[in-house]
C-alpha cells in the first residue's frame, strides 16, 4: 500500500509516519523506483500498537521505542508477528501460570525465562490479563494435540477413542493443573470478559467427549443420555483421576484412563444387579383376618388376574396393581383394583378363581372367594 492508504487505515499523518521511520519506530518502506515506496500490513500493525500505547497507556514516543524492538535488531519484520513466538510466549505463560498463579507471575518474568525483550510482549498482548484470556483458549490445543486427534480419527470404537483422549488428558494434567484451577476460578470472575472467555474453554475442553458421547446415542450403542451434562462431569472425573496420579506416583495416565474408561462403560453396579428389578411381594388376607406375605402371586397359575369388564375381557397385569379388594355382591365376586397411582376400577372375577403364591413355610393356596384383601409390598 502506498503511503496515502496507509495513513488513512492507521489513522496517523503522513509525516507522523516519516517522523516515527526517521526515529526507528517503523521499518523502512520497500522502494519501488526513485519516489514511489511501498508499506505492508506489518507497517499497519505496528502503527496500531504505537497508537494503542500512546493513547491508552499515556506513553511517550520516546517510551515506545524503548518498549518496542528496535527496528534494526529485526531482519524480517514479520518473524515479530509470527505465531510461533506468540504461541511460545503463552506455552511459558501456560506454564508460569499453573505453576506460580497469575497474581505471583510477572510479564518480565516471562519475557525473561524466553529470552526475548519486554517489548515483543506488547506486540502480541496489550496486558497480563489479555494474555492469560488467549491462555485460557490455548489450554484446548494443548490438552488434544494434533497428532492425538488424528490419532483419534482412526479409530471408530467409542471406547477406545475415550481412552486415547484421557490418556493424553492426563498425560499433560500435571504441568497444567494449576492453570485449570485458575480457569475455574475465572468463571466467577467479576470481568465478564475473563468470565465468558473460562465459560466458553471449559466447555470446549469437554466438547470432544460430548461429541463423541451425541454420536453415539444416534447410533443407539450409548442410552439416551444429556450429552452435555455428561461430557462435563467426565472432564471432572478426568481431572480428579490426574489430581490421584498426581497424590499416588504409582499410578499411570494410562491406568487412570483405563479405570475411567471401564467406570463410564460398565458403571459401577454389577451387571447382575443392574438388570434385575426388585422383586414384588404381597399380603393376602382371608376372610377371617389371617394374613400371610407370599412372593410370586398367581391367579389360576398365570401371572396376571382374569376379570370381566361389562362384555369384554381384562386380564389385570400386576405391576402397577397397589391392592385388590375382593366381594360378594349378589352371588357374583367383584375386585377392586387399585394402580399404583390411586385410580379404582371395579371388575367381575370367577369366586374359584385359585390363588397361590410362595411363603416361606411353603405354597399357598386358596379360591379368591376366601379372599378379602391383597396389597401389594416390597
Amino acid at each position: 500500500m502506498g503511503i496515502d492508504e496507509l495513513s488513512q487505515k492507521s489513522g496517523f499523518i503522513k509525516e507522523s509516519i516519516y517522523r516515527f521511520t526517521r526515529m526507528g519506530l517503523l521499518p523502512r518502506p520497500s522502494k519501488i523506483g526513485f519516489q514511489k515506496s511501498l508499506y505492508n500490513e506489518e507497517h499497519l500493525n505496528r502503527l496500531r500498537k504505537i497508537r494503542e500505547l500512546h493513547e491508552k497507556e499515556q506513553m511517550s514516543f520516546s517510551k515506545i521505542k524503548k518498549i518496542l524492538p528496535t527496528i534494526e535488531d529485526v531482519v524480517n519484520i514479520q518473524q515479530l508477528y509470527s505465531s510461533t513466538k506468540k504461541e511460545q510466549i503463552m506455552d511459558k505463560a501456560l506454564e508460569m501460570f499453573s505453576r506460580n498463579g497469575f497474581t505471583n507471575t510477572k510479564v518480565s518474568e516471562i519475557t525473561d525465562e524466553l529470552g526475548v525483550a519486554k517489548g515483543t510482549f506488547y506486540l502480541y498482548f496489550n496486558s497480563k490479563k489479555d494474555l492469560f484470556v488467549e491462555c485460557i483458549s490455548r489450554l484446548t490445543k494443548i490438552v488434544l494435540p494434533e497428532e492425538v486427534i488424528a490419532q483419534i480419527k482412526k479409530e471408530d470404537d467409542f471406547f477406545k477413542r475415550q481412552r486415547i483422549k484421557l490418556d493424553a488428558f492426563l498425560k499433560v494434567f500435571p504441568s497444567y493443573s494449576g492453570v485449570l484451577n485458575l480457569l475455574k476460578l475465572s468463571i466467577q470472575s467479576n470481568d465478564a470478559t475473563v468470565a465468558n472467555k473460562a465459560k466458553e474453554t471449559y466447555k470446549l475442553l469437554a466438547e470432544p467427549v460430548t461429541t463423541d458421547l451425541r454420536k453415539a446415542v444416534r447410533a443407539g450403542f450409548v442410552r439416551n443420555v444429556n450429552a452435555d451434562m455428561v461430557g462435563l462431569l467426565l472432564l471432572g472425573m478426568a481431572e480428579s483421576v490426574g489430581y490421584m496420579a498426581m497424590i499416588d506416583s504409582t499410578w499411570t495416565s494410562k491406568e487412570g484412563a483405563e479405570v475411567l474408561a471401564d467406570v463410564m462403560a460398565n458403571g459401577l453396579l454389577k451387571r447382575e444387579a443392574a438388570n434385575t428389578k426388585p422383586k414384588k411381594s404381597w399380603h393376602v388376607k382371608d376372610q377371617a383376618g389371617s394374613t400371610i406375605a407370599l412372593d410370586n402371586l398367581r391367579f389360576d397359575n398365570n401371572d396376571f388376574l382374569p376379570a370381566a369388564l361389562g362384555e369384554g375381557q381384562l386380564n389385570v397385569t400386576l405391576e402397577n396393581v397397589k391392592s385388590v379388594s375382593v366381594e360378594e355382591n349378589n352371588k357374583l365376586y367383584l375386585a377392586t383394583i387399585t394402580h399404583s397411582d390411586g385410580d379404582k376400577l371395579t371388575l367381575s372375577i370367577n369366586g374359584d378363581l385359585l390363588v397361590s403364591g410362595n411363603s416361606k413355610l411353603g405354597t399357598y393356596r386358596a379360591p379368591i372367594r376366601n379372599i378379602s384383601e391383597i396389597v401389594a409390598s416390597f
